[in-house]
C-alpha cells in the first residue's frame, strides 16, 4: 500500500524515513530532553556531588541533529583517556607512596579476573562514607576513573525514606519501594553488547553528551565511553527524568560504533524483570521455551496458548513509564506509548509544517521541539504521509472552485 501511494518511489516506510533524515548541510541546535548527572553506582539515590561520583550530561532526541562539541572534542590518544578507560568496580589497594619510591606496582592492586593493570594511584582523590582516606593496605571496593577512585559502600548508601520528608504526600520527587531518587541516569551495571539484541530496544533512542559548558568532565565522559567500546558493553542504567515521572526508566547506553568519544546512545528497554527473564531464557519461537505463572517457572515446548501469553508479557513490558501527575510546561514529557509509531509522529510533524495547506492535525507541542522539519520534502512523500495517516483530509484545488473532499484508505 505505501509503495504504491509513492508511485514506486519508496518501498517501505524505512527508505522514506531514511529520505525525510537525510542530512541537508543545516545544523539545528536541538532541545534538551534532560539536563542532569551521570551517576556511577550500585542502587539509586539522592545525588551528593561532593560525595558521589557524576558527570554532567545532556539528553537529545536522535531526531534532530547534535550541535558539536567542538571546543570539548577528546582523542583516543589523549592522556586523561588512556589513564581513566578502565572504569570497572574493582577491590583497590592504596599503595605505600613511600615505599613504592614513585613507581607503579601492580602487586600492590588487588583486582578482578581478565581486568587489564590499573596503576595504583599515589595521590587519590577518595570519596567514602566517613570522608577520609583509608590506611595504607586497606582494600575496599571502589570505582575509579582517572585521578578520582569513589568508594562503593558510598555509592550504594541508603536513601531517605518517605517518613524524612515529614509529609507522605509529597509528591515532588518520584518514588519506588518506599525510597526518594533525584533526576539522573543511574548506571547500575554492565552487560555484554551481544547480549541486548534489537528487538529488545523499546520507544525512542537518545544522543547523551558532555555537558558542553564545561571541559574536564568532558574529557571523562570520553574515558567512559571508550571502557564501553573497549570493553564490548553496555551500561544498563535506570533514568530519572524530572519529578513528574512516576517511576525511573530501565535502559542502556551504547557507545558509538564509529568510534566517537564525545556522545552516547541511551535506548529504553523492558522492564528489569522482564529483560532478564528474556535474556535468560532465549526467547525462541522454533521450541517454544515459555514462561508461565506469575513466579517465572520455565516450560520447555510450551503450546501456542503458552507462547502467545509470552508475547504478551514481552510487549507489555515494553510499555514505557508515563506520568502519574501534569508536567510543568517547560518539561518535555517522554512518549508513554510505544505502540505510537515513530515514523508516523515524525511525519505528521514534517508534513503540518511542509504542507500545511493539507489540513493534518497539528502534533504536540513536545514533538515539534523534537523533530526538525525538512522543507525538501517531495510530493511523493507527502502523498505517502497522507496514505499512511489514514485521516480526512479537506482541501481547494487551485483549478476549481468546489471543495474536494479526499478520504485515505
Amino acid at each position: 500500500m505505501f509503495a504504491h501511494a509513492t508511485n514506486g518511489v519508496y518501498g517501505n516506510c524505512a527508505e522514506a524515513l531514511t529520505d525525510t533524515t537525510r542530512y541537508t548541510g543545516q545544523t539545528t541546535r536541538p532541545t534538551t530532553t534532560f539536563r542532569g548527572p551521570l551517576v556511577f553506582a550500585k542502587d539509586r539515590f539522592d545525588v551528593d556531588p561532593k560525595v558521589d561520583f557524576t558527570l554532567p550530561v545532556h539528553m537529545y532526541c536522535c531526531s534532530t541533529v547534535v550541535t558539536p562539541i567542538k571546543n570539548h572534542q577528546v582523542l583516543e590518544s589523549d592522556p586523561d583517556v588512556e589513564l581513566a578507560w578502565r572504569l570497572v568496580p574493582r577491590e583497590l589497594k592504596i599503595a605505600d607512596t613511600d615505599s613504592a619510591g614513585g613507581q607503579d606496582n601492580e602487586n600492590e592492586l588487588s583486582r578482578t579476573p581478565r581486568v587489564p593493570p590499573l596503576r595504583p594511584l599515589k595521590n587519590p582523590v577518595l570519596a567514602s562514607d566517613q570522608g577520609t582516606l583509608p590506611q595504607d593496605g586497606d582494600v575496599r571496593q571502589f570505582y575509579q576513573l582517572g585521578d578520582i577512585a569513589v568508594e562503593t559502600s558510598c555509592l550504594s548508601r541508603l536513601v531517605r525514606s518517605d517518613s524524612d520528608h515529614g509529609n507522605e504526600d509529597d509528591g515532588d520527587m518520584p518514588r519506588e519501594g518506599g525510597r526518594t531518587y533525584g533526576p539522573g541516569i543511574y548506571v547500575t551495571g554492565f552487560v555484554d553488547r551481544k547480549e541486548i539484541k534489537p528487538e529488545y530496544i523499546c520507544g525512542h533512542t537518545y544522543y547523551v553528551v558532555s555537558a558542553m559548558d564545561t571541559v574536564d568532565p568532558a574529557a571523562q565522559f570520553a574515558s567512559f565511553v571508550r571502557a564501553l567500546q573497549v570493553r564490548s558493553v553496555a551500561a544498563l542504567v535506570q533514568h530519572v527524568r524530572n519529578a513528574s515521572v512516576a517511576a525511573p526508566t530501565f535502559g542502556a547506553l551504547f557507545a558509538d560504533p564509529d568510534g566517537h568519544l564525545d556522545r552516547l546512545y541511551f535506548a529504553p528497554l523492558p522492564f528489569n524483570t522482564h529483560f532478564r527473564r528474556f535474556v535468560a531464557n532465549r526467547f525462541d519461537t522454533k521450541s517454544k521455551r515459555a514462561i508461565i505463572g506469575d513466579g517465572g517457572v520455565e516450560k520447555s515446548k510450551g503450546d501456542d496458548a503458552q507462547l502467545d501469553t509470552l508475547v504478551a508479557k514481552f510487549i507489555k513490558g515494553n510499555a514505557m513509564i508515563g506520568s502519574t501527575v501534569s508536567p510543568s510546561p517547560s518539561a518535555t514529557p517522554a512518549l508513554s506509548d510505544p505502540r505510537s509509531n515513530y515514523f508516523l509522529q515524525l511525519v505528521a510533524h514534517r508534513a503540518s509544517q511542509v504542507t500545511p495547506e493539507l489540513g493534518l492535525p497539528a502534533p504536540a507541542p513536545y514533538l515539534i521541539r523534537q523533530f526538525q522539519p525538512n522543507r525538501q520534502a517531495s510530493t511523493d512523500l507527502v502523498a505517502a504521509i497522507r496514505q499512511e495517516l489514514g485521516t480526512w483530509v479537506e482541501r481547494q484545488e487551485p483549478e476549481r472552485e468546489e471543495v474536494v473532499t479526499v478520504k485515505l484508505e
